[in-house]
This record gives C-alpha cells, structure tokens and sequence, in this order.
C-alpha cells in the first residue's frame, strides 16, 4: 500500500477538506476588517438602506427607485442584508458588512468543493477548495466586494444543489428544493444575470433525463410529485427573488427583464489600463476578458486549461472517474458568460470582477481535469505522476507564498506568466478599486509624530482620485488626521496620497512616476501600489517668499517665478511677475501665456483672452494658449454663476499690480471694471482718484474721490486723496 491509498483516503480528505473548510472561514472572517473600502461600498450601503425603509414602510417609502440611477436593477439581497444588520449599530458599519460578504466569499469555496465531490470523490473536493481559497484575486475580492462575491457565492451554491437536483431526479430531497429555491431566488436578487441559471437547471436534468433513456422518460411524464417538484422549485425560487427585490416585485415580468436590457446597454467609459493602452468601452478589443482570467489567476487554472486536451483525447477513462456529462454542463456555467459577453459585446471594465461568480465552478473544472490528467497516468504513464503531482504543488505554493507575504494585497495579485505584479506595472490598472487607500491613511498615522502638521496640529490629507468614502473613513479613525479638499497647487493641505491608477486622468502621471514630493509608497513586489507626498509647494512658498519682483531685471529669471508664484495658487504675483516681464521683454510668450492663465483662475476672462491672443499673434502654435483660450471662452459662457463680488475685489487686487508699475491707465482701467461687477464700492473710486493724482489729471480725481466719499463719508483713505487732488489742482491754477 502506497502513502496515496495509506493517507488520501476517502474518509481522510473527507476530514481534511471540512477542517481546511473552518480554517479558512476562520480566516476570512477574521481578514475581512483589515482591507479597505472600494468606490461602490457607499452607494450599495445606502441602497440597502433605503430598501429596507421600503419594507418598513410596507412600500410606501420607494426611494431606492431613483429616476436618475440604476441601482434599482440591482437585486438588494446582500444590501438589504447589510442595512438589516447594520440597522442601529454604532461600530464600524463598513467592517460588518465585510464580515458578510467574506462569508458569502466562504460559501463560493464550500459548495465548489461540495460540487467536486458530487462529480468525482473527496479528494477532488479538497483540491478544489484548495484552488479556490488560493487564489488571491477571489480572496480578495471576498474582503470588501460586495456586488460581485455575494453573486458568486450563490450561484455556485445554487449549481451546487441544480446539480443534486438532477441526480435525485425523480425522487427529490426537499432538503434539495430548498436549496435550489433558496440560493438560485438570492443568485437572482443579487443580480439578474442569476436567470442563468434557469438554462442551466434544464441542462442538468437534460444530462438525467438522457441517462435515463426513452420509456422511463415517458413514465416520468406521469409522475405528478416530480413534475410538481420541478416547477415548484423554479417557480419557489423566482418568487424567493422577488420577495427581496422590490423594483421587481412591483412588476414582476417587466422590471426584471427592463433590468437586463439596461445592463446589456451599460455604457460605462472607464478609461481603465488593458496591456499599456487605454481603450474607450467600444473599443474594448475580444480578449479583454480572456486576458484579465489568464493573467490574474494561478497557474493550477492554466495549467488545467491546457490539460484539457488529455481528459478529451482519453475520454473514457476520464469518465471511469469523473461523471463526464455533468461535467461537461458544469464547465459551460464558467464558459458561457465570458463568451456570451464577447459575442455580445457587452461593457465590462476594471477587470473582470464582473465575471467572478464563474470562478469557483471553473476551478472545480480545473480541479476535475488534474485528477482525471493524474488517473489516466497512474494507468498508462504512471512515472509522469511523480513530474505531474509536484509540478500542481508547486503552482498551489506560488499564490500561498504571494498571500502570506502580501497580506491585504491579494487583490493586487498577478500570475507569473505576466512576471507578476511588477510584469503588470504600467500594463493593467492593479488597485482600481481603491482599496489601498486605506493603507496609505495607516501609514501617515503611523509616522505622524515626525510629519508635518497643519493648522490646529492636524495633518491635512488630499485625495484626488476615487471616491471620497474610501479614504475619509480611514481618516475619520484618526483624531491627529483631517481629510481636505484641496488643489494640488495649494498650501491647504500636507500630504496627497496618490495611487497609479488615477493616471487615467493624467497620463503623464505614470511616465513620470513617483510623483512629485514623495516620501513614501507602498509596494508589492517592489511595485508601487499607492504613494504619499507631502506638500512640494510649502518649499516653494518659501523660495517664492524671498524673491522681490521690484528688484529683479532679469525676464527669465521673473517668468521661472511666475510659474512658482501659480504653483502655489498666488496668482495676483503671478502676473505681476509676468507684467514686470513684459516690461523687459514685451515679445516673451511664457510670460503672456502664464498670465492669461492666471487670469482665467481669478475669473478675469477678458484679460485672459487678451494676453492668450497676444501669445497666439507671436507663436501661433502655442498650445497652452490655445487651451486658456477655450477655458476662458466656455467658462465666460457661464458668467452669470460667478460670484460677482468676488471677480470685483480679484480686479481691485490685480489694480494695484499696474500702480506699483506706474501704468496708470491699467490701474483705472481695472478699478472701473471692478466697479461694473461690484457698482458703488467706494475703495474702486477712491483707488480710481489715486490714479488721476499720480497721472496729474486732479480735475477727475477730484469728481470720483467725491462720490466715493459721499458712498462712505468716513473713508479717510479717500478724503487723504481728494485734499491732495484738491492742493495740487489749485496749485495747478
């Protein structure tokens, strides 16, 4: 007796497998409150809410049905599960609902082996546990992925008891219905791709009734319970589907199938990275899907995949071990949807966690074909088992190493026939999802005794991609960490954490990576996941602050600082700068263009427009002119939103640029245009005086220093001008 028939018996992988299965639900429990939040959890959290408020209203509140929205052709099972639980809980309520969906991320690992097991024996089970709990994207995914994981934990789950279903039939368990009903009625008010399974129950029992032959067929026909059972368990489980959904409930046939048409339709441009381009969703080549699978799961899956032409080639002995036929409809549930949404050409983007509820019946697929490929050796070449067994083992250690090295990353993970994750790098987006942003928080809080502080000793934190729940949750657990909305070019914030995927809305971002300032990046196999920077411009603050504008001559040197000055959002400086430029070199196009951009950011659309087409008159080609252009036309267009105001006060600012350079001219050219925003501001008048004083004509000055005192008799800075207008005019005469 060899160590296989010794150890791997029946009764012993049957042990193995259901105490491998406590282990890892342990260990996924207890995983799930360390990963951070993805971009949807908000939303799917809010929808769970506003769905129960409609069962407790008994229907009358119905807000969950947004015109505008699509979260209304979404089943609300597991949100609606999530607002149930989470239903007056003061703890973290993002944690609970990690907790349950890692569950439902369990059950997608149990009823895989389950169904191994109805197909071959017990020690397929545990390999296919094995597979799917050693896959770091599933795993992963099972921590926070709310949509996707719920949906495939049922589906296979509800395979699971189609499968038993069919075997059974005619003489059917209820314990079976019940199953059938109650997995495949959640598949379906998860998501309405569950209607799959619908055809697939028709497969099954297609496969049994043509085992049975011709006249017991016939017979069944007559068999009124069996027959009763079967429309029972479908019927029982669309009506279990619309008790939990009730935009389908309202309607039972319409909404359901409005709901598929909408998501066959969904046009979702998400700009995300596919083997280093960015193709829009129409352009989505056939193999996008094909490719995500083949680089992001282990090679046990394809290793298997490539196995397949020996199980089909020896055919028979394979079905000696493996009943062939369910097989076969099995792996048509992991096939078809990824070809049916090829064909189709259907949106699909991040990834392919759209398609992750085929998984775990693939990798019962996969799981059968090595033990059918290691069968048939053991009968023809049974010295190939001993290259065919360790190779499997070392393809199963690959991924484990990867997870307990990289705890919390397994979503991150990629194969090595890619050259894992640092092969994916500038290729395919690794965190889309966000939820490293959590990490990056953890860090900063970590180190924030030696990291610069804001006002009131808090440290500032910017996030510009994503959103904002997925980052302000994990700053709202620290008391020394503020999260703020702030431009990149401000003072107003400390450190920005930056994540490469956002390079989608700056494609320079990865060319030039790290990004500016930083002082630390997470990484994964020396790949950067996510970056912190701290706030670049406080530096040039200082260097900007110790420059005289007055005192320099040199024009290069005066347009350096004006890019400086804009950097940290000065722009009044910024064009004195550049005007001071101009003085020495009125033919410098930097100097124009980096005004006119100036101008546009303090609303002053005209002055924009005007510096921009001087540009444009010397350099036709200078592209960032003509873009200051377009921004100036479209957001002049929109000007009777603009806080009138405030454009007065930025002209009454700009003026004194134009006085400081004696051009007289321009400073009362401003002032009268602050006046047309901002009419009867007696500081415009008074500044309009100023300006006929210096430029001698004291007869004006002395009108508008009049009215801006009659608009605030006790303006002393007015009445000072108006008794120098005053002196000098008699003088004068």
């Amino acid at each position: 007796m060899n160590l296989r028939e010794k150890y791997f018996t029946e009764e012993n992988c049957k042990r193995l497998f259901y105490a491998f299965a406590g282990l890892f639900l342990i260990i996924m429990l207890v995983s799930s409150s360390q990963f951070g939040i993805c971009w949807d959890e908000l939303q799917m959290s809010d929808y769970g809410i506003k769905v129960l408020k409609f069962y407790t209203s008994f229907g009358k509140d119905s807000s969950y049905n947004t015109a505008d929205g699509v979260m209304h052709f979404y089943g609300p099972f597991f949100d609606l599960l999530g607002a149930v639980v989470n239903h007056g809980y003061k703890g973290d309520t993002y944690e609970r609902r990690h907790f349950f969906i890692a569950f439902f991320g369990f059950l997608g690992i149990l009823f895989a082996g389950l169904t191994a097991r109805d197909l071959a024996n017990w020690k397929v089970a545990l390999l296919s546990e094995l597979f799917v709990f050693l896959t770091p994207v599933y795993f992963g995914h099972s921590m926070f992925n709310s949509k996707d994981i719920p949906f495939a934990g049922a589906y296979i789950a509800a395979i699971y008891f189609m499968l038993r279903f069919a075997r059974q039939f005619p003489k059917v368990s209820w314990q079976t219905i019940t199953g059938v009903i109650v997995f495949t009625g959640m598949a379906i008010a998860i998501r309405i791709g569950g209607l799959l399974l619908f055809m697939y129950f028709v497969f099954f029992l297609g496969v049994k009734l043509f085992r049975m032959g011709k006249e017991p067929v016939m017979d069944l026909l007559k068999n009124r319970k069996a027959i009763f059972q079967l429309f029972f368990a479908l019927i029982g489980a669309y009506c279990f589907a619309l008790i939990f959904w009730p935009y389908a409930l309202t309607s039972p046939v319409k909404h359901p199938l409005e709901s598929l048409t909408a998501f066959s339709k969904y046009a979702l441009d998400s700009g995300s990275l596919f083997n280093g381009g960015r193709p829009h969703y129409w352009e989505l080549p056939w193999n996008y899907l094909p490719t995500w699978i083949y680089v992001t799961t282990p090679l046990f899956i394809c290793g298997g995949v490539l196995l397949s032409p020996i199980i089909l080639y020896k055919w028979k002995a394979f079905n000696e071990v493996v009943q062939g036929d369910f097989f076969l409809v099995l792996l048509f549930t992991s096939v078809f949807p990824v070809f049916y949404i090829v064909y189709k050409e259907s949106n699909v983007y991040d990834g392919w966690r759209h398609v992750l509820f085929i998984y775990p019946s693939l990798a019962v697929c996969c799981a059968l074909i090595w033990y059918g490929v290691f069968s048939v050796l053991r009968k023809t070449r049974a010295y190939l088992n001993y290259i065919a067994v360790p190779l499997l083992a070392l393809f199963m250690l690959e991924p484990a190493i990867y997870m307990a090295k990289y705890p919390k990353m397994e979503t991150f993970y990629f194969s090595p026939v890619i050259g894992g994750v640092k092969g994916a790098w500038k290729k395919f987006d690794i965190d889309y999802y966000g939820t490293s942003l959590r990490y990056a928080v953890e860090w900063i809080g970590a180190n924030a005794d030696s990291l610069e502080k804001g006002p009131g000793g808090k440290i500032r934190i910017r996030c510009f991609y994503g959103e904002r729940i997925s980052v302000e949750h994990a700053i709202e657990k620290d008391p020394r960490l503020v999260y703020v909305f702030a431009n990149e070019s401000s003072l107003d914030w400390d450190y920005s954490i930056i994540q490469p995927v956002q390079a989608k809305h700056d494609t320079a971002l990865l060319t030039n990576w790290p990004p500016k300032g930083l002082i630390h990046q997470i990484e994964v196999d020396g790949t950067p996941i996510v970056a912190i920077a701290r706030n670049y411009n406080k530096d040039t603050k200082k260097e900007v602050d110790k420059f005289s504008i007055n005192d320099n001559k040199d024009a290069n040197a005066l347009v350096g600082m004006s890019v400086k000055y804009y950097q940290v959002g000065d722009f009044f400086n910024c064009i004195a700068a550049c005007e001071k430029a101009l003085l020495i070199s009125p033919a410098n196009v930097a100097a124009l263009n980096n005004a006119a951009s100036a101008f546009n950011n303090l609303y002053m659309f005209d002055e924009a427009l005007d510096y921009a087409n001087r540009c444009l008159k010397l350099n036709p080609n200078f592209d960032m002119a003509k873009g200051n252009i377009v921004g100036a036309t479209e957001r002049k267009k929109q000007s009777a939103n603009i806080n009138k105001e405030g454009v007065s006060n930025n002209y009454l600012n700009a003026s004194l640029i134009y006085f400081n350079l004696k051009e007289y001219e321009k400073f009362i050219e401003f002032n009268e245009k602050a006046l047309s925003y901002f009419p009867n501001n007696p500081v415009a008048y008074t500044n309009i005086g100023a300006g006929y004083n210096s430029s001698g004509n004291y007869e004006k000055a002395i009108v508008v220093l009049t009215r801006a005192l009659k608009l605030n008799p006790n303006f002393q800075k007015a009445q000072e001008n108006l008794n120098f207008a005053r002196q000098h005019s008699e003088q004068g005469h």
